[in-house]
This record gives structure tokens, sequence and C-alpha cells, in this order.
């Protein structure tokens, strides 16, 4: 029987499930972003606080 509630419901899950790989792809990118963002900060603040 095609278009059961069964199917509709696989075919939903899966489409629900990609979609929430391609949120933790996004979730990964940002928080390597931030990480780096953050190390490049603290390495200029520490040079500076040399410098002082």
């Amino acid at each position: 029987t095609v278009g059961s509630p069964m199917e509709t419901n696989i075919r939903r899950a899966e489409r629900v499930a990609e979609e929430g790989r391609g949120m933790m792809d996004i979730v990964t990118t940002a928080v390597k972003w931030v990480t780096r963002l953050l190390s490049a900060h603290r390495r200029r603040t520490s040079v500076l606080d040399v410098g002082g």
C-alpha cells in the first residue's frame, strides 16, 4: 500500500534527520569559528600584557 501512514512517518523522520544533520554541521562549524576567534584574541591580549 503506497502512502500508508507508516510510510509517510518514515519519510518525515528521514527528512527531519537530514535537516538535523545539517544543523549539527552548522553548529560544529560555528563552534570551531568561536574557539578559533577566542584563541586568537587570547593570544593577542597576552602579547599586549607582556609588552605592557
